[in-house]
């Protein structure tokens, strides 16, 4: 088997619209270019971009070759791209260089990269293993071991539900093993870890001829999110635990991770490689707590071991977040590196079974949901160059598969007039409507109702369709993509 890169193929970024699995053609139109005569049917390679960013983005499998042809079978896409940061510099240099085209790298390169790639992979690997059995292995372990990882993408694109479906974590909820907490504006340390509250407590009654018993305020220590996972980790390890925060960047992280963000430097065993001083409240909870039942808090001691605090290495903490510019609170890069990112693409939603879900939009007909999502991020994308701005396939849930005219009018279109383009403006067509003597008038936000608050069904309609045409343009023009890879301008 051999390896290449294809780099700067024109086009190229359609290619994401492809499922993997799915075949693309790729030709070279330059009479100075032309397919490697070595080239063999089962090759890897693997897609680079340079505009916008220089990144590897997708794997393919060699399926055909001919003189000026390549069929290739999408392996998976890694929205977001690797960096060329991941390569030896000589390989990073022929990148950065005007060189376009395809060429054979060594064995190792290829494996560097994809075991980046294999870990932020954001659609399903398929087919066969594009590398040998213990390469694949190993890489799987890897991702496996992601203890820390932040799920980002654009609104409605199913971050916690991609959590809440990962294997792991469904094994773990099963065993009561997953901890879920929200960050929001006015989260501390003491909501994430815990603190000591008034409590009510039972006791007995002071005077002897009232049978039955008093409560009075009492001060117990509470243990929040973390602390709930941080003992569950020590006391179950042979099971894997999920500490899961959503909406991560909604909470200023250095005031509620505190010192416990030392913990999150981990060790090749996956422990906390620097341990801090727990503070004496929480030393005494851990070391001499008990529950109701009058068992230990912590069983296993190594967890508050000299009276210090340490992650275990089967603690998962995982988090979701819309993409940083909606952020309330920066998250600094000393944070950001210490955990794994993962993008979650924009993506027509599946069934259990991985059927598409063709949801409608009421009255527009069978799968108009996706493609009006379609329509609506190319008319975003143009407008404002901001993915978080964009829509995800699960941003407004279905009834039966239909996404209900009043949901779409008061969750949808008001979004995008108040949240996209209020800001970018309305001069796109898909505002324009036929009004009186055939005259082109803007739909505004009003006209989306009736004068007794009702939807109105004209102006939605009207307004739908224009958004789904530009859908419809776009896939026309991926379908028949002819990729040619004497233009770097476009790749």
């Amino acid at each position: 088997m051999k390896y290449y890169i294809l780099k700067n193929a024109s086009n190229a970024n359609g290619w994401d619209m492809f499922p993997a699995g799915e075949a693309i053609n790729y030709t070279l139109d330059s009479e100075s270019l032309s397919v490697p005569h070595e080239i063999e049917i089962g090759s890897m390679v693997i897609g680079y971009r340079s505009a916008p960013k220089d990144r590897f983005y997708s794997l393919f499998k060699v399926v055909n070759v001919s003189d000026k042809t390549l069929l290739f079978e999408k392996e998976l896409e890694v929205n977001g791209g690797i960096s060329i940061s991941e390569v030896r510099p000589e390989i990073r240099e022929l990148m950065e260089s005007d060189y376009s085209g395809i060429f054979e790298i060594e064995k190792p390169d290829y494996e560097s990269i994809c075991n980046s790639m294999f870990v932020y992979a954001s659609t399903d690997f398929v087919g066969k293993p594009f590398i040998g059995t213990n390469e694949k292995k190993n890489i799987e372990e890897s991702k496996s071991k992601s203890l820390q990882q932040i799920f980002y993408g654009a609104p409605g694109t199913g971050k916690s539900h991609f959590v809440k479906c990962d294997e792991k974590v469904k094994r773990a909820d099963e065993k009561n093993l997953v901890f879920r907490t929200t960050f929001h504006p006015d989260s501390d340390y003491s909501t994430f870890v815990g603190a000591y509250k008034p409590t009510m407590k039972t006791v007995p009654n002071q005077y002897k001829a009232v049978v039955g018993k008093d409560e009075e305020i009492t001060y117990s220590f509470i243990p929040q999110a973390f602390l709930q996972a941080y003992i569950a980790a020590w006391n179950n390890q042979e099971e894997n635990v999920f500490l899961v925060i959503e909406e991560i960047n909604r909470g200023n992280c250095a005031q509620i991770f505190g010192d416990l963000f030392q913990l999150l430097d981990r060790d090749d065993d996956g422990y906390s490689e620097y341990p801090i001083k727990a503070d004496k409240d929480l030393a005494k909870y851990l070391i001499n707590g008990k529950d109701e039942e009058g068992k230990e808090i912590l069983t296993n001691k190594d967890g508050i071991k000299d009276s210090k605090l340490k992650l275990p290495n089967n603690l998962y903490i995982w988090a979701t977040m819309n993409t940083s510019d909606q952020s309330l609170f920066p998250i600094d890069s000393a944070f950001k590196r210490r955990w794994d990112w993962r993008y979650i693409p924009i993506a027509q939603g599946r069934n259990e079974d991985g059927t598409e879900k063709r949801w409608e939009i009421e009255g527009q007909g069978e799968n108009s949901w996706w493609t009006f999502i379609q329509g609506i991020n190319e008319v975003i994308d143009v407008t404002t160059h901001s993915e978080d701005k964009k829509l995800g396939f699960f941003f407004c849930k279905a009834q039966d598969g239909v996404v209900k005219k009043e949901t779409f009018v008061n969750k949808v279109v008001f979004y995008l007039w108040n949240d996209v383009f209020k800001v970018y403006g309305f001069k796109s067509e898909i505002f324009d409507k036929k009004g009186k003597d055939d005259k082109t008038e803007k739909i505004t936000f009003k006209s989306f109702y009736n004068g007794d608050g009702s939807v109105n069904e004209e102006t939605m309609s009207v307004f739908v369709k224009n958004v789904m045409a530009k859908a419809s343009k776009e896939s026309t023009d991926s379908e028949n993509l002819d990729v040619s890879g004497d233009d770097d301008t476009q790749s």
